[in-house]
């Protein structure tokens, strides 16, 4: 807090005599530059009288703001603040951030067969004034996209698909029920196997998975220890941990390392000789 903002605080707290609380607010914007005079809602709150202070954002990414606000104002200020709510909840497509913080994070996943069909919908959903975010399509390809919504606009959302299920059945289409998920169910659908993995690279990468796995197929199976497993089994199964040895730091540094200690043995066992028998003369 600056010295201009702790002024400021200081004035608002000698007016409000540290009667006041402090209250969350969603906005739809982020960033440093977020300034109360420049949003209609907030200058409207002024106009009415209600005595309040912006408090310093302590996140300015989290699509909110915090404001003290006088208690003797609070009815005031409640009554503003459910039109301001249903003011900006007035449908249509914003990001999962702003709709979990005008929701305060009320908001349920529904998987959709509409990948590639925006058209489908999203006309619909806006006449409908349904609040909606959708979140990035983790599995390209299956056909299904995932759709946040805010609870309060579930029924209309099933209202209008099961029209849209009956509308699709008519023209000779089945199309599957609405699926509600939850978040980590969403998360899952972006595991991929080996195979869906390499079919997400270019054509290079492609070609030369297939060459690998023409010699792979082609190439001889190398029985190895426990009964006659090969390489591939070795390969497949989780309970064995595939490791390379490399000759210069291992191998080569062992035969080495015993030549040298062969090398000084026998010279101590001559030396220990020798001793010996100069011992052996005297006695």
């Amino acid at each position: 807090m600056t010295k201009g903002n702790l002024k400021s605080f200081q004035f608002f707290f000698k007016r409000t005599e540290g009667n006041f609380d402090v209250f969350n607010i969603p906005i739809d914007q982020t960033g440093d530059d977020i300034k109360l005079e420049d949003i209609e809602e907030f200058a409207d709150l002024k106009k009415k009288g209600v005595r309040f202070y912006e408090m310093p954002d302590l996140n300015k990414a989290d699509n909110y703001i915090q404001i003290a606000v006088c208690r003797d104002d609070e009815n005031i200020f409640d009554l503003w603040y459910k039109r301001y709510l249903n003011k900006k909840m007035v449908g249509g497509e914003r990001t999962e951030e702003s709709l979990n913080a005008f929701t305060e994070g009320k908001t349920s996943i529904f998987s959709v067969p509409f990948e590639g069909k925006e058209d489908v919908y999203k006309e619909d959903f806006d006449k409908l004034k349904i609040n909606y975010s959708i979140l990035p399509d983790l599995k390209i390809g299956d056909g299904n996209i995932q759709i946040i919504v805010a609870n309060s606009d579930i029924p209309k959302v099933q209202h209008w698909y099961q029209l849209y299920q009956k509308d699709m059945l008519q023209r000779g289409e089945k199309v599957p029920d609405l699926n509600m998920i939850d978040m980590s169910t969403y998360q899952n659908t972006g595991k991929m196997s080996t195979e869906e993995y390499i079919n997400t690279g270019d054509e290079k990468v492609k070609e030369a998975n297939q060459k690998y796995e023409k010699e792979k197929s082609s190439a001889p199976k190398i029985a190895l220890d426990e009964g006659n497993m090969t390489y591939e089994d070795y390969e497949e199964n989780q309970m064995y941990q595939k490791f390379t040895i490399d000759p210069d730091t291992l191998v080569n540094q062992l035969d080495k390392e015993a030549i040298k200690s062969f090398r000084e043995e026998s010279i101590l066992l001559a030396e220990y000789r020798e001793l010996l028998e100069k011992m052996y003369n005297i006695w």
